[in-house]
């Protein structure tokens, strides 16, 4: 007897069971493939932008708008533009436990070339910078010139491409790597070029900065505190000193919110993935159980034949392998597909910063979610063999 044979027409014979027991496997393969993915994507996310931050402390202009703004550039990747005299500058370097400090200018793009909404323009000095400086030397070795702009991954637009920004050519000299955060719809100039562009936006009736010169103004102040020193205190001491002109943000505070918001989505994801997959070892111990229920006569005819227990157990294992690794890798695929296609949607609809694993993880939980399926599937349907199989031999005949 091929037994081979045997179990490739044993499930082929039973499409109902067969499609049943896939769709379960494939059910319980994507929830816990998804679930992991997610998961790590959101890790992932909130610690490119802890890195991404790269400051102990953001001072903005006062006003809790301004905060809030702060956090849709990074975050949601809103364009945003607020504004502060440049005079503070000087005043927080000043500031005892203040280490060293780089500026930021930030500016929201009428709608441009390479998308239907505005954009979020950044601009720094690639001279004193340590906040996105160290980033884009990842990607663009050199500096960028004078209308040269680098665009963030999930902008539509290639290095060797212009932009028109409030009539300005500006040539993209470089493309980031991808951070999961809004920091990816975002395009970043050097000081020369966001003072020009800024100048520009006067000249289409749309200042950003009033009656004063881009020289005179600055968005954001990002401080790093020396060794030694409590963040906290600093904080406090310029929100006490300058409590009229800004307002001093701790980075880790600003990130608070959103690392309580992934706790909570972490536990929904664990918890959705472990009721589905006790739903799917459910649904496949009924399935099994009436099934191998019903082949009393099959097996009681196999043993007569020669078939000891355990070979029938290894028979009806094998076969719920197979039909289990057939649902798993659809589940898979299916999994892959979704997380890849729709990781902006999703990232969106969570409002959380979203990266997703790299190769080497996304294997590995693949593999992770192969083996935890097509394992559960044939340790059930032995389970409920065994107790078929402790049958006396005769009855099962004369039934």
């Amino acid at each position: 007897m091929n037994v081979k044979r045997l179990i490739i027409k044993n499930i082929i014979k039973r499409p109902v069971k067969t499609a049943l027991l896939s769709s379960m496997a494939l059910l319980m393969a994507f929830a816990i493939l998804a679930g992991a993915n997610l998961s790590k994507s959101l890790i992932r996310g909130l610690n490119s932008m802890e890195a991404r931050l790269g400051a102990d402390i953001i001072v903005i202009p006062k006003g809790a708008k301004s905060e809030e703004e702060l956090k849709n550039i990074y975050f949601k990747g809103t364009p945003e533009n607020f504004y502060m005299d440049k005079s503070i500058v000087s005043d927080l370097a000043s500031v005892e436990g203040v280490e060293d400090y780089s500026i930021q200018y930030f500016l929201a793009s009428s709608v441009s070339d390479c998308c239907s909404a505005p954009v979020q323009i950044v601009g720094f000095d690639p001279e004193n910078d340590f906040v996105v400086a160290p980033w884009i030397k990842d990607n663009f070795k050199g500096q960028p010139g004078k209308d040269e702009i680098i665009a963030g991954s999930s902008l539509s637009v290639q290095t060797g491409e212009s932009l028109k920004i409030y009539g300005i050519e500006c040539l993209v000299v470089g493309k980031l790597s991808s951070t999961g955060t809004g920091l990816d719809t975002a395009v970043y100039a050097n000081e020369e070029t966001i003072k020009h562009l800024i100048e520009a936006s006067k000249e289409v009736g749309l200042s950003m900065v009033g009656e004063k010169s881009p020289d005179e103004t600055v968005s954001a102040v990002y401080i790093k505190v020396k060794k030694g020193y409590d963040i906290s205190v600093v904080s406090s001491t310029i929100n006490i000193n300058f409590k009229d002109r800004v307002e001093a943000v701790r980075t880790k505070s600003m990130i608070s919110d959103t690392v309580k918001r992934l706790d909570d989505v972490s536990k929904i994801i664990y918890a959705l993935v472990t009721g589905i997959w006790v739903f799917s070892i459910i649904i496949m111990g009924l399935v099994f159980s009436v099934s191998i229920g019903e082949r009393k006569s099959e097996f009681a005819l196999l043993r007569a034949m020669g078939f000891s227990k355990i070979k029938i157990v290894s028979l009806i294992f094998t076969e719920s392998m197979i039909i289990c690794l057939i649902g798993s890798v659809l589940g898979i695929v299916l999994s892959l597909v979704i997380i890849i296609s729709f990781g902006n949607m999703i990232e969106g609809y969570l409002g959380l910063p979203f990266l997703l694993p790299n190769f080497l993880n996304t294997v590995l939980y693949s593999f992770l979610a192969l083996f935890i399926t097509v394992l559960t599937g044939p340790i059930t349907a032995s389970i409920s063999t065994m107790g078929v199989c402790r049958e006396d031999i005769g009855n099962a005949l004369r039934r």
